[in-house]
């Protein structure tokens, strides 16, 4: 929460519906809210331990919100009155010495959530506009490609089903046609193998440059699908 790779900033109500659920049935509840900070208005990050319903073990970091992630900085929340699931926690994470952060990472951590607001407000508002970008020129350019901008993160999540390839065909046609190393959606479940996963937080050149690629590339396989004979003789 929110959603990896869907984008989904799950609402209030359905939190509230999930928190109770989970708590008639005894179950505790661990949510990952890694993209917690990368939500876009209107939509609001709501953190489910808020709810104060069930048990609930919350996972943060500011890895994707400061490009963080080589510093291993992360963090565990637990309620009060969990101190028996904390006390668990650190019986199994202290033995490895993964129960603190490095001084190098602790110290980052701190900063960015002091000082870090206003570059990041500035770095979602650009990744946004990327995003933007790139709905629209698949829309106008490569219409067999469908997306849309998400509710949070950065991640775009791309509907290559028209593209007619098999999970595998699909990877194989990103990687050495359009010459695009994204993330396959067979990752992420059984049933996305036609989806692949696209990272927007990067400069705007690259991004103008990967649709460039893959407008070429699937314009050649439109042309060799239309006229397979003139395909084969050109090869």
């Amino acid at each position: 929460n929110p959603h990896n790779p869907g984008g989904r900033v799950w609402r209030r109500d359905e939190l509230v519906l999930l928190a109770t659920l989970c708590r008639k049935q005894g179950v505790i509840v661990v949510s990952d809210e890694i993209w917690a900070d990368w939500a876009f208005a209107p939509h609001k990050h709501v953190p489910l331990a808020s709810l104060g319903i069930g048990r609930v073990v919350t996972l943060g970091a500011p890895t994707k919100s400061w490009n963080l992630a080589g510093l291993h900085a992360a963090f565990v929340l637990f309620h009060e009155q969990d101190l028996d699931l904390k006390q668990q926690y650190l019986g199994l994470v202290e033995p490895a010495c993964l129960h603190y952060g490095s001084t190098f990472a602790t110290v980052a951590m701190l900063a960015a959530y002091a000082h870090g607001g206003s570059w990041l407000d500035q770095t979602k508002e650009y990744v946004c506009a990327n995003m933007k970008y790139v709905e629209q020129q698949l829309a106008k350019r490569v219409p067999l490609i469908r997306t849309r901008v998400p509710q949070a993160t950065y991640l775009l999540w791309l509907d290559c089903s028209a593209l007619g390839f098999d999970p595998e065909r699909l990877e194989r046609f990103m990687t050495h046609q359009a010459r695009l190393r994204l993330s396959p959606g067979r990752e992420f479940s059984t049933t996305s193998g036609q989806f692949q996963r696209m990272n927007c937080a990067c400069s705007r050149q690259v991004l103008v440059e990967a649709m460039q690629r893959l407008e070429q590339a699937v314009s050649k396989l439109n042309i060799a699908r239309t006229f397979p004979g003139q395909h084969r003789l050109a090869n």
